[in-house]
């Protein structure tokens, strides 16, 4: 039970940090993206729709990258989310039981468990 969790609070940690960098990036992208943000250098008040075909290109695959970050950054978020719900369920109330591999043939399977009482 200590090694599971300590490996979930390890996977809380990195989540957390994947989690803030994906977040600040897709907030960056939001205000750069935004009518007041940086996006406007890339104007080209001559052209007809404002902004250059090659610039739209490039915008508009930026934005289709940062929409599957956001994606990314939601699902880990969640993740993270649950982790953490994990770790303050065994740490309020422990279980009777500890997790043992059940050893199949001799090879220790790793999709398998059985509870055994303490």
């Amino acid at each position: 039970m200590k090694t599971a969790f300590k490996w979930n609070s390890q996977m809380v940690t990195v989540l957390r940090r994947v989690d803030r960098v994906l977040s600040d990036t897709v907030e960056a992208w939001r205000s750069f993206d935004s009518p007041e943000g940086d996006i406007n250098y890339f104007r080209n008040p001559e052209g007809p729709s404002g902004i250059s075909e090659y610039s739209r290109r490039s915008l508009n695959n930026l934005n289709a990258i940062v929409r599957e970050l956001e994606s990314y950054q939601k699902r880990i978020s969640f993740l993270q989310h649950r982790c953490t719900d994990s770790l303050d369920k065994v740490g309020n109330n422990p279980p009777p039981f500890r997790l043992a591999n059940r050893l199949d043939g001799g090879n220790l399977s790793t999709n398998r468990y059985d509870a055994v009482k303490i």
